[in-house]
C-alpha cells in the first residue's frame, strides 16, 4: 500500500488538494499521511502545537471535513501524533506549566532528538497522571480520522517518548479503534523498541534513503527481513533531504523506489509530496513562506504507478544478493535488479544494467534524456 506524505501548509485548504496533488488521489495511493494539522504555536511549526485539541483552520474547518475528504476520494487519511512536546509559548503549555519537565535551574526543558535541541518546544513530564490522560484524549480525538477512512497513525519520534504513556495510548487505540494501523518513527533496533513492540505497535518507519551505498542497503534489507515487526519503507519523509541534496541527481529515485516497494517486509511503502515531480530538495514546513508548487525536475508518476502495480506480486519470502552496485531480489517467482551507480552501467549475475536503472522480470526501467522509459 503506497502512503503519500503531505505537507499540508504548502497546499492550503484540504478541499483543493485533489487538484493540486492528483497523484495522491490516484488509485495506486492507499493512504495520504498528514503532518500535524493542530493549531500551531508562535514558531508556526506543525510540530509545535499551540493546542492539541484545535485544528489549523488554514487547512480544514473540522476533523469531519478531513474525514469527508478521504471518504469522497476513497483514500485513507493518516495522522501524525506528536505528544512528546508542545509549543513553548503555546496555549496548552501555559495552561499546564506544572506538567512540563524542568532543568536543574528550574527552566523549562526544551525539546530534543537526534542530537538537536529545538528552542520552540518544551517536553511534557508524563510522571503526572493528568498529563498522560491529556495525551490519551489527544490521540483519541485525532484517531477518528484514520479509523473512519482506513488510514494509519504515525507516532512521531516514538524513540524519545514516555513508555508508559505510549503503552496506554496504544492500548486505548487497540480497544476503541480496532484494526487501525500504527507505525512508529524509530530508527534502529535497540533501546525501547521491544517495549513498544510488546505494547502492540504494528510497524516501524524505516527509510531506505538513509543507506547510501548498495552494500549498506543490501545488508539493511537482510536485517529488516529478520525483524519480528514489519516496516513502513518510504523513499523519503517530510524530514528527509531531497534526492539532489543527498545523491546529486533526482534519477536516484528510480532504484530506491523499487527497493521501497518491492523489497520491503510489509505492504507499507511510499513517497513524500512532489517526489513524483522529482522535486530536488526538502520541502520547508516551518513559518509562513512555504513553497506552494514543486520544482519539476523529472516526471516519475508513470514509473511509480508501474512499480505500484508490480508490488502486488512481490510478497512473501525474499532472497537478496548483491555486489558493489547492484542488488538482486528474488521473490514469489519474480526477479528485480536495481543499479545504484548513478554514472555507469554495471553487471551482476549475467545482467547488465544502465546507470540508476531497474529490471523487474523482463521489463527494464531506465532514464533517457530526462524521461523514464521502459522496454
Amino acid at each position: 500500500m503506497k502512503i503519500y506524505t503531505v505537507i499540508p501548509k504548502a497546499l492550503g485548504q484540504i478541499s483543493t488538494w485533489s487538484k493540486k496533488i492528483p497523484h495522491a488521489f490516484s488509485k495506486t495511493t492507499g493512504v495520504i499521511l498528514l503532518q500535524p494539522i493542530t493549531k500551531e504555536g508562535p514558531s508556526m511549526s506543525p510540530y509545535a502545537a499551540d493546542d492539541y485539541f484545535k485544528i489549523n483552520k488554514d487547512i480544514a474547518d473540522s476533523i469531519d471535513e478531513v474525514i469527508e475528504t478521504g471518504l469522497k476520494h476513497d483514500v485513507g487519511i493518516g495522522v501524525d501524533l506528536v505528544y512528546n512536546h508542545a509549543a513553548i509559548d503555546g496555549e496548552i503549555v501555559n495552561k499546564h506549566l506544572d506538567w512540563i519537565k524542568r532543568n536543574k535551574d528550574g527552566s523549562l526543558r526544551l525539546g530534543q532528538g537526534g542530537g538537536e535541541i529545538w528552542h520552540d518546544i518544551v517536553q511534557w513530564n508524563y510522571l503526572h497522571e493528568e498529563a498522560q490522560e491529556m495525551a490519551i484524549e489527544y490521540a483519541r480525538m485525532w484517531a477518528r480520522i484514520p479509523y473512519e477512512t482506513n488510514g494509519i497513525i504515525r507516532f512521531d519520534n516514538i524513540k524519545e517518548s514516555h513508555v508508559p504513556t505510549t503503552k496506554k495510548i496504544l492500548n486505548m487505540l487497540n480497544k476503541e479503534f480496532p484494526g487501525i494501523h500504527t507505525t512508529g518513527e524509530y530508527f534502529g533496533h535497540k533501546g525501547k523498541r521491544q517495549q513498544f513492540t510488546e505494547a502492540g505497535i504494528d510497524s516501524y518507519l524505516s527509510m531506505a534513503l538513509f543507506k547510501q551505498t548498495c552494500p549498506e542497503m543490501a545488508e539493511y534489507l537482510r536485517e529488516m527481513h529478520k525483524s519480528n515487526v514489519p516496516h513502513f519503507t518510504p523513499i523519503s519523509t517530510h524530514d528527509s533531504k531531497g534526492p539532489e541534496e543527498v545523491f546529486g541527481i533526482v534519477q536516484s529515485w528510480i532504484p530506491r523506489y523499487a527497493v521501497s516497494a518491492l523489497m520491503n517486509d510489509s505492504e507499507y511503502y511510499g513517497i513524500t509530496m512532489w517526489d513524483e515531480h522529482g522535486h530536488p530538495n526538502k520541502i520547508p514546513f516551518i513559518g509562513e513562506n512555504i513553497p506552494s508548487k514543486p520544482q519539476k525536475r523529472m516526471n516519475f508518476e508513470n514509473y511509480f504507478s508501474a512499480i505500484d502495480e508490480r508490488a502486488k506480486d512481490f510478497t512473501g519470502e525474499i532472497k537478496i544478493t548483491n555486489n558493489e552496485c547492484i542488488i538482486h531480489a528474488q521473490r514469489n517467482g519474480h526477479d528485480v535488479f536495481v543499479n545504484f551507480d548513478i554514472n555507469k552501467s554495471r553487471e551482476f549475475e549475467g545482467i547488465t544494467l544502465p546507470p540508476h536503472s531497474v529490471l523487474v522480470d523482463d521489463t527494464l526501467f531506465y532514464e533517457q534524456n530526462g524521461e523514464i522509459k521502459n522496454t
